[in-house]
């Protein structure tokens, strides 16, 4: 098995929204209107491809983004370091358990460094933010 990480593009869309409908319920379910928006404010967008198949993908916010998700919130206001937000994270079914997710993270942590962005935020429940 073959496998590269690298910027999503438009050909990888429908691949990710269908990944992210078969891994409900781990992610929120992404309506296509909802992701053409989280696209255009993440700054981190980028999907494993496996033997030519996009296996998986990551996306992740900047402490700068328009984004009013509770937790992104919480973040920007708990803060003061730049930080990226990572909003979702998932493998396709058939990909699972081969350490795709893992490969997807330390991409992530390699951008983050890139740009000094000293912390990445993982997705909290709303019991979460006190």
């Amino acid at each position: 098995m073959q496998s590269i990480c690298r910027n999503a593009t438009p050909e990888d869309y429908e691949h990710v929204l269908s990944i992210n409908r078969e891994s409900l319920p781990g992610v929120a379910l992404l309506e296509r209107d909802y992701f053409e928006v989280l696209i255009k404010i993440c700054e981190h967008f980028r999907v494993i491809e496996v033997d030519s198949v996009v296996a998986g993908y990551i996306f992740a916010m900047n402490q700068d983004a328009s984004y009013d998700a509770e937790e992104f919130q919480w973040f920007g206001h708990h803060l003061s370091e730049n930080f990226l937000y990572i909003d979702q994270v998932a493998i396709g079914q058939e990909w699972r358990n081969n350490g795709f997710g893992r490969v997807l993270y330390k991409n992530l942590e390699e951008h983050a460094a890139k740009r000094s962005a000293s912390i990445l935020c993982p997705i909290l429940s709303s019991s979460n933010l006190q």
